[in-house]
């Protein structure tokens, strides 16, 4: 799936809003950040958009699938940073009634300056109930009731693993690039729903921004 999202980031004092993710800081001092979060939830899927033939393979009638939909997040972020690099701890539930679920995510990142920009690699786990794993790659009650078979995965653990790049332009421009790689568990990857060979799921990320305004 590929996404086009135009994006607006704000740093404040207290408040800021970094792309489809925003927050309030709470607590700030020594290194130390804890935010009130909220942000997006890309998983969503459309039934269309699935292999109808890869489906009936497994005796599953794609037009007996609903959509699943884009989530919205809130939660806490906690996160502290020193010379070496920086280490998160988010907690974060679904409060658009999509999944009902939530995640529970540890992070962490260094930098480094390399060719007149910033290398950032990241390692990170997170943990995702059973509800959340459920929504979007098991299959819902009201499918079940069609005839679909019933599958749930449960709660699963997704390590990952990713870098970006950050490259300033002239005047003011930006140039962010970043690739991540997920490992789905068993539980997930047996799924009707996902292809066999989706055990590992990359995720590329390319843009441009512009800043305005004073720069601290």
């Amino acid at each position: 799936r590929t996404f086009v999202v135009p994006t607006v980031g704000y740093e404040g004092e207290r408040f800021f809003f970094r792309g489809i993710n925003g927050g309030v800081h709470l607590f700030k001092g020594n290194g130390f950040e804890l935010d009130a979060i909220l942000g997006a939830r890309l998983d969503g899927w459309e039934a269309k958009d699935l292999g109808e033939s890869g489906l009936a393979a497994v005796g599953i009638d794609r037009a007996l699938l609903e959509d699943r939909d884009i989530g919205v997040d809130a939660g806490l972020g906690l996160s502290w940073r020193g010379e070496a690099g920086k280490l998160s701890l988010d907690a974060k539930a679904d409060v658009s009634n999509a999944s009902g679920g939530y995640e529970v995510a540890l992070g962490y990142q260094a930098s480094f300056p390399v060719a007149r920009g910033l290398l950032v690699p990241s390692l990170g786990v997170s943990y995702w109930s059973a509800d959340l794993s459920d929504y979007y790659y098991g299959t819902l009650p009201v499918e079940e009731a069609r005839g679909v078979t019933r599958y749930r995965p449960g709660s699963a653990i997704v390590p990952s693993v990713g870098v970006s790049y950050l490259r300033p332009l002239p005047r003011g421009w930006l140039l962010v690039a970043g690739v991540e790689m997920r490992w789905l568990n068993s539980g997930i990857v047996d799924s009707p729903l996902v292809d066999d060979d989706s055990r590992r799921a990359p995720s590329v990320f390319l843009g441009l921004s512009r800043a305005f305004g004073a720069q601290r």
